[in-house]
C-alpha cells in the first residue's frame, strides 16, 4: 500500500501492488479484509497493463514478439521459367 492508504488518511480511493502470475488473467475486483472480520470485494482498476505473453508466461511482451517463439521460414524454390 502507499503511505496514505496505510494511514487511512485518503478514502477516495486506495492504492496496492497486487502481485500477479503472468499465467493468470488480471482480477477485476480483490478481496479485502477490514477490522479483521469484514470481507468486501473491491472493484480494480489498471491505469496501465503490461503487455503479457501467453506462450512463455511472462510480462513484458506480446505472443507475437515472444524471443522464444519459433518463426517458420518459407523457403522459395526457384523454379526456371
Amino acid at each position: 500500500m502507499d503511505s496514505l492508504t496505510a494511514a487511512r488518511k485518503r478514502y477516495s480511493f486506495a492504492r496496492v501492488c497486487v502481485e500477479v502470475d503472468a499465467t493468470d488473467s488480471l482480477p477485476d475486483s480483490v478481496p479485502v479484509v477490514i477490522d479483521g472480520n469484514k470481507k468486501v470485494n473491491v472493484a480494480a482498476e489498471y491505469s496501465w497493463k503490461p503487455p503479457r505473453c501467453s506462450s512463455c508466461a511472462v510480462f513484458g511482451h506480446t505472443n507475437e514478439k515472444c524471443p522464444n517463439q519459433k518463426t517458420s521460414k518459407s523457403i522459395q524454390k526457384w523454379v526456371p521459367k
